[in-house]
């Protein structure tokens, strides 16, 4: 029987008479445990204040993010952190890579991932590879999903605003006997603002997106020590852009997603326990034009067997994993490569200090075998933290960098291309009390083997690996903080260093100031303000320094929500890519409303 006929078999809730007891320990990949560099939440009160409900809306704040996107809402978006590359930042889903194994550099494309069913994110700003394997070289995004805890509850929300947008989605929060799960369905639907700007291309025609996303995310508890996990989601996202520089070309672009995984835990003891997660992640993209329709399929499978242990003192996390990636496209065949890792994560703590080390194993099918490893110190007195990380990162190229035919003239794969490498360094103070929390954080990320596009009309390829890149800097965050009103300066600043090209879409300097008040329990009112350096893009263009500011209004009560979002406030014109448009002033407002 395969794992899929299980899964299926499993998706079936059972009856139990009778509540069982909590599983203590659990064999997840709890990044936090074991790593001492900068860590930021995104809780879910703070996904509520914003009624439009896409992930890059709920990113666009996290010090150290840059996000680009080529047009409005539904239009390519991209991640840039700390310096490093967007295809340089994992995403995962419930611990499933979920980045595009069909694209070009196997990046994750955040602009049709609508939020709803998402419990919360934590953002990872630094080299996650010993745990995450491949594209987590500079960073990770965890995204953990919705799974019945306010059951038995239903959730309707609905949110119309500014171009023709508007969103609707319902979330079933059900329990039976020892089993509780989260059934999400969303559309989101927006006429859109014309991808090109005016500045460079005279654009005007409006380019739409929807995104239409079910998923279901579900606990089974079978016994006091044995637990399962299941996960089924479907995104199908539709946007209009322009090809080519024109501004009526008319061409529209579809991409679904597929993903499915089961994860099974089982306790050995009260402190130690096992788990085995299978899971799948599809993507299909196709692009209707002029010329006949271009389709890309990606396949990522992981399996992973995982052990961990907890004692007093000591915590070891130690796993298997199989991975088998595919890629397929129009015109050519099928491509893809294997790899079979072990990783070893430890933790022990002696008193205020606290220690890490990591190493993971991996056999590629297509490099052979190589290491990477993580180790930290982390030093707490009272209030004050202070850590020292150092972690490894390393990205296989993608497929499509490997094997991409020469379709234009303009150049092919690579099959010569080496994995990208990171060895990057952390150093970091915290403190936290009631009234202030203030962070600095020192940071160098030092990349090898960078895979470059080079390509140019006949050009025999595209890819090469061109060189190095130091980013180093400096972050700063502060807050002050009481029952009603919370401030949070923050400000970031990063050179670049012994680069073979240039540094393209990220700035040097960036501040940010975001406030909260809240003066009765009912109601908060958000100001946010932001700041962008100058940047460069292709073909030697900058991009000009701009400030944004956004701002909402949120009404709370036991069973209904309300809230207002206003996204630049200042009508400000800016390019985050040189010739795309960018949102002007625009009105969202959404409510929710929850029964039992």
């Amino acid at each position: 029987m395969s794992w899929i006929t299980l899964l299926c078999l499993l998706a079936v809730p059972a009856i139990a008479a009778d509540q069982l007891e909590e599983i203590e320990v659990k064999a997840s990949k709890e990044s936090k445990k074991f790593t001492f560099g900068s860590v930021e939440e995104v809780t879910e009160a703070d996904m509520e204040r914003k009624p439009l409900p896409l992930l890059a809306n709920q990113l666009d704040n996290i010090t150290g993010l840059t996000l680009v996107q080529s047009g409005g809402p539904g239009n390519q978006t991209s991640v840039f952190m700390r310096g490093t590359e967007s295809r340089h930042v994992s995403f995962t889903l419930d611990s499933l890579r979920v980045n595009d194994s069909s694209n070009d550099a196997r990046s994750y494309n955040a602009a049709y991932l609508t939020t709803p069913f998402i419990a919360g994110m934590t953002v990872f700003k630094g080299p996650q590879s010993v745990l995450f394997g491949s594209d987590a070289l500079g960073g990770l995004i965890d995204l953990r999903t919705r799974k019945g805890e306010n059951a038995p509850e239903t959730r309707v929300n609905v949110m119309g605003g500014s171009f023709g947008t508007y969103q609707a989605s319902v979330g079933k929060d059900w329990l039976v006997g020892n089993n509780r799960g989260t059934v999400t369905v969303t559309q989101f639907r927006t006429d859109g603002i014309s991808q090109l700007n005016k500045k460079r291309h005279k654009a005007t025609e409006r380019d739409g997106a929807e995104s239409i996303q079910g998923t279901s995310s579900s606990t089974h508890r079978w016994a006091n020590k044995f637990q399962t996990d299941l996960l089924l989601s479907f995104n199908r996202g539709t946007n209009e852009y322009d090809g080519f520089g024109a501004d009526t070309s008319k061409e529209h672009a579809k991409s679904d997603q597929y993903i499915l995984q089961q994860k099974t835990n089982y306790e050995i003891d009260k402190s130690s326990a096992i788990s085995l997660r299978n899971g799948m992640s599809r993507h299909q993209r196709y692009y209707y034009t002029s010329q006949p329709t271009n389709w890309y399929e990606g396949n990522l499978v992981q399996n992973e067997l995982v052990y961990r242990k907890e004692m007093n003192n000591f915590s070891l996390l130690s796993g298997l994993v199989s991975e088998r990636e595919t890629m397929d496209q129009r015109g050519g065949p099928e491509k893809g490569f294997t790899v079979n890792s072990l990783f070893v994560q430890s933790g022990y703590k002696l008193g205020d200090l606290k220690f890490q080390a990591g190493l993971r194993g991996e056999d590629h099918s297509r490099y052979g075998n190589f290491l990477i490893g993580s180790a930290g110190v982390n030093y707490q007195v009272k209030n004050n933290i202070f850590g020292i990380q150092y972690s490894q990162g390393y990205k296989a190229p993608s497929l499509y960098q490997l094997y991409a035919p020469d379709a234009f003239g303009f150049g092919g794969g690579n099959k010569d291309l080496e994995p990208e490498r990171n060895n990057s360094w952390e150093a970091r103070w915290k403190y936290d009390d009631s009234t202030y929390e203030g962070e600095v954080s020192f940071f160098r990320n030092s990349l090898s083997n960078l895979v470059t596009y080079v390509g140019n009309f006949g050009a025999t390829i595209a890819y090469e690996n061109q060189g190095r890149l130091r980013t180093e800097g400096v972050e700063l965050a502060t807050a002050v903080k009481n029952k009603q009103f919370k401030v949070r300066p923050s400000f970031i600043h990063q050179q670049f260093k012994d680069y073979a090209t240039t540094v393209l879409r990220r700035p040097q300097n960036t501040a940010q100031v975001q406030m909260l008040y809240t003066p009765v329990e009912s109601s908060e009112f958000s100001v946010v303000y932001r700041w962008i350096d100058a940047r460069r893009d292709t073909g030697s263009v900058k991009l000009n320094s701009y400030e944004v500011v956004n701002a909402g209004y949120r009404y709370i009560k036991e069973s209904f929500d309300f809230s207002v979002q206003i996204l630049n406030v200042l009508d400000r014109e800016y390019e985050d890519i040189a010739g795309f448009n960018v949102m002007p002033r625009s009105y969202f407002a959404g409510m929710g409303y929850r029964f039992h």
